[in-house]
């Protein structure tokens, strides 16, 4: 009996230690909030919310294109050709993308759209998702501060994606950059 007591104790000890320590075996994101539960053993024992105010923005954005509801999807912990896990890189993708709420929430909506396109079709590599390039150029995106830098219309990145999506800001374009 007390070698089964002491069994016991020996796994329970190895999970935690796994938890704390070690990586863990899965994670998946939650597509309407950018929220982690990350996998050990095959059971969701660690939680990572998205810090506010990018998780109320977040939810506000992606609510309409989930009909409301709540749909997490799995996305791998290892890492694939670039130098961070994509769960880490789809959760800074989220990050950036909700400072668009604010600049303009029609680019945000697409911008998250792209990212939810690339996690259901599995393409894990950046150039999986065509809203990177006004994600992280710096003369769009101030990742510092995680805003959208004042003068984004000027940018030809910004035109280039917006005009793959039909879509035009309110105010229009600056006149020397109409196409």
């Amino acid at each position: 009996m007390r070698i089964v007591g002491y069994g016991i104790t020996l796994i329970i000890l190895i999970i935690v230690l796994r938890v704390v320590f070690g990586r863990p075996d899965a994670a998946e994101l939650s597509l309407n909030s950018g929220d982690i539960r990350y996998y050990y053993f095959g059971l969701p024992l660690k939680y990572s919310r998205m810090p506010e105010p990018q998780r109320t923005d977040i939810v506000t954005v992606t609510s309409p294109l989930l009909k409301g509801g709540s749909e997490w999807a799995y996305v791998p912990v290892e890492r694939t050709s670039s130098d961070s896990p994509p769960i880490t890189r789809f959760r800074l993708f989220y990050s950036q993308a909700s400072a668009w709420k604010r600049a303009d929430p029609a680019i945000c909506k697409f911008i998250f759209q792209d990212i939810m396109d690339a996690i259901h079709d599995r393409r894990w590599t950046d150039g999986g998702i065509p809203a990177l390039r006004i994600l992280e150029y710096s003369d769009v995106f101030d990742a510092n501060l995680n805003r959208v830098m004042p003068g984004w219309k000027v940018s030809t990145s910004v035109q280039d994606y917006c005009q793959s999506h039909s879509y035009t800001p309110s105010g229009g374009w600056p006149s020397s950059f109409e196409k």
